[in-house]
């Protein structure tokens, strides 16, 4: 049951986004607390699942034990609710969860969770509450096998955009063992250096910025520099560090590149490309390359009429009265799962109402789902967002010999203006 639990969070994600995890290897036994920053509602929680195969466990906040349908789906992957101060529950019951936890960790489980509090956009890592240090030193043996931590650092680059990508950063793995001695003299102060210490392993692995206008400026900077998405969260980080100095040093400067490499960035998503797909004055468009765009198009004009409508409703419903933008694609994606099977159902009867060469109401849902599941199947090969905008640059509908030409003229000239001002980047 747990299995089928979990496909349905894992096939929203892994439709959603295209996950590149990069960095270390989860360790494959023993206890071990996987923690991640908290930028994107219910989805983050799905990203730990992709990066091993171990069992594990969640920690969640009361209210969603609450919710229907999410409730039984959280008990069954195997969540344990944490009680917060700010939901005014009685923090009295985080005895059972920590007897929980650290029952789970004694054993060798794994747990996965987000020593930030709650979930809120940013990059930067915010301040950590002490909870994840303090069920650690209390389930650590001193003379047993130590208990693992492992910093998981999430960076989507275009959070609320369909097939974007998210990288999964994983940093080394420590465990608690040399404290454990100060630990039983001065728990306290203890705990608080041990939050610290998790703050700055995960902090380590996050990028310096403070606003998605600054990402957006790096991330297009690292298009351009580089050929393959694989490692965009280091080297984002690396640019990240100096650019600060570059800005110090001439701020007007800074803001001019800015500006020229958010303009590039945008020419380049008009066309359903980045930068790292030029790779000369022309865009290499052979048979079979044109064959595969014409086909992705026939996918998307398949899939427009099916998944289009519930998933315009899905987000509108996500935008009214949200005052928290980090859970807009958590809802709109856990509502396109609900819609799409009744918009399917509501299609189907439409379809009887005319001439149809599927044979009745079941005979014509039955081919939507078909349809649907199908070319769903075929179009996780899609590894970079727009697909509409890509398939018809692909044919040469979009893209012109001379535009194209232009483009990389612009993205020569702010490569090598990036080297030069950057050449550890």
């Amino acid at each position: 049951m747990r299995t089928l639990a979990l496909a349905y969070p894992d096939a929203l994600a892994g439709t959603f986004y295209r996950r590149h995890p990069w960095g270390q290897v989860i360790p494959d036994a023993g206890g071990l607390v996987i923690y991640t920053n908290h930028v994107n509602g219910l989805l983050d929680a799905d990203m730990p699942l992709f990066l091993t195969d171990r069992h594990q466990f969640f920690l969640a906040k009361p209210s969603l034990f609450r919710m229907p349908g999410l409730g039984w789906l959280i008990r069954t992957v195997g969540a344990i609710p944490i009680y917060r101060q700010k939901d005014r529950v009685d923090m009295s019951k985080n005895t059972d969860s920590f007897r929980e936890i650290h029952r789970v960790l004694r054993e060798g489980g794994a747990i996965s969770l987000y020593p930030e509090g709650e979930s809120r956009l940013g990059f930067r890592v915010r301040p950590f509450k002490t909870g994840a240090a303090r069920m650690v030193l209390g389930a650590q043996d001193p003379k047993g096998a130590p208990i693992q931590f492992v910093p998981v650092s999430l960076l989507y680059e275009e959070q609320e955009t369909f097939l974007s990508r998210v990288h999964l950063w994983v940093g080394e793995s420590f465990d608690l063992m040399p404290w454990m001695d100060e630990y039983a003299a001065d728990g306290r102060d203890i705990v608080r250096k041990v939050t610290e210490q998790l703050h700055d392993r995960l902090e380590n692995l996050s990028i310096p910025v403070d606003g998605p206008d600054e990402f957006r400026v790096l991330l297009n900077a690292d298009r351009i520099l580089s050929d393959s998405p694989d490692g965009t969260a280091p080297r984002v980080r690396k640019l990240a560090l100096a650019w600060e100095g570059f800005a110090r040093r001439d701020q007007a400067a800074a803001d001019r590149m800015s500006q020229r490499l958010i303009s590039l960035g945008a020419a380049f998503e008009s066309l359903g490309l980045e930068a790292r797909d030029l790779q000369g004055p022309t865009l290499n468009r052979t048979s079979s390359q044109r064959l595969t765009a014409a086909f992705s198009l026939l996918m998307v004009v398949l899939l427009l009429p099916i998944l289009g409508p519930p998933t315009a409703l899905a987000r509108l419903i996500a935008r009214i009265g949200r005052d928290t933008p980090d859970k807009l694609v958590t809802v709109t994606v856990i509502a396109t799962s609900v819609l799409v099977p009744i918009w399917g159902i509501v299609l189907a009867y439409l379809l009887t109402l005319v001439e149809s060469p599927l044979p009745g109401f079941w005979g014509t849902l039955l081919g939507l789902w078909a349809l649907t599941y199908s070319t769903r199947r075929l179009s996780l090969a899609w590894e970079k967002p727009r697909p509409l905008k890509r398939a018809l640059t692909g044919l040469g509908l979009f893209g012109r010999k001379q535009g194209m030409c232009d483009l990389w003229k612009r993205k020569q000239e702010l490569r090598n203006e990036l080297r030069s001002l950057f050449p550890s980047c």
